[in-house]
């Protein structure tokens, strides 16, 4: 496929899909979802923690820090923190909810 089709079927800018192939900008977490529907498999390895089980979450789904929080009913900062690694005490809550959201 030629570049402007693919971006045409992702509902993309030609310029962003050519950024994103020349290793210029990153796709952002919005794209996540096109981006799998297009590949038809999620192409982000498997993480290694948890912090990356949340981000890797939030990515396949498009949502964005605020909206992931906004869903669970904390702050932005925590899910900001839970992917940096801090805040092991609400993990535990956390991998409760993915276990349930995942099934």
């Amino acid at each position: 496929m030629r570049q402007k089709d693919v971006a045409q079927e992702m509902e993309i800018s030609a310029w962003t899909l050519v950024n994103w192939e020349s290793g210029e900008t990153t796709p952002r977490v919005r794209y996540g979802p096109r981006i799998i529907d297009f590949l038809g498999f999620d192409p982000l390895p498997d993480p290694a923690n948890f912090g990356q089980e949340v981000w890797k979450l939030r990515w396949t789904r498009g949502l964005t820090q605020r909206q992931l929080a906004a869903l669970l009913g904390v702050d932005e900062s925590t899910v900001r923190d839970w992917e940096r690694g801090e805040h092991q005490a609400t993990v535990r809550l956390f991998r409760r909810f993915l276990d349930l959201a995942l099934r």
